[in-house]
């Protein structure tokens, strides 16, 4: 089939169920189920490639830097596609990606070491010392893992939860979350960086 038929563009323009209208064109399966010389030859396409198994050099996923924007291209493509539910798509999500990276940041965050400003040193001290001083060269101490880090996909878990039917389960588990953050990290400090120093 060099060409699609014009019967196949004008049913798809009242978007059916495209099982219905698989006998408008010919696809891939007939000619692998064919069995003989017909898979591998004839085999007509849209686009000129070197090899068939290949993929794209740079994906939206490279270029696209802010994972907020990376998520809702996604989720686009799952509002499109009859076959895929985009609420089951973002409670998948949430569940085996947004809350374990949430746990295991705060974590972090909380059993952090703290490194030495002064850049002749960089000693390292798994616990902050009294003085809030590097024991080597008495220089001051910061902390390596940011509360920004921490925290940086709650906000998207939360907006997620607010615009898709994730369930009452995942909802309670992201406001368990949230008031656990709260706790831990004091209101109107700065996003991007807070030294552990005040709890200590």
């Amino acid at each position: 089939m060099h060409t699609y038929p014009k019967e196949f563009y004008y049913e798809t323009s009242n978007n059916p169920n495209p099982t219905s209208i698989r006998t408008k064109i010919q696809t891939t399966e007939e000619f692998v189920l064919a069995g003989n010389e017909k898979q591998f030859i004839d085999f007509h396409f849209t686009h000129t490639t070197s090899a068939i198994s290949t993929g794209p050099p740079r994906t939206s996923y490279i270029t696209d830097k802010n994972i907020n924007i990376k998520i809702d291209k996604q989720l686009d493509i799952a509002k499109k596609i009859d076959a895929v539910d985009p609420d089951k798509v973002v409670r998948s999500l949430i569940k085996t990606h947004l809350i374990p990276d949430i746990i295991g940041n705060t974590r972090a965050y909380l059993g952090q070491e703290f490194r030495c400003k002064n850049k002749y040193c960089q000693k390292k001290a798994k616990r902050m010392p009294l003085k809030n001083r590097c024991r080597a060269c008495h220089g001051p101490l910061q902390a390596t893992v940011t509360r920004g880090s921490a925290l940086k996909y709650l906000p998207l878990a939360i907006r997620l939860s607010n615009e898709y039917d994730v369930g009452d389960y995942i909802k309670n588990r992201i406001e368990l979350l949230q008031d656990e953050a709260l706790s831990i990290f004091p209101s109107g400090k700065d996003e991007n960086q807070t030294e552990l120093t005040t709890f200590v």
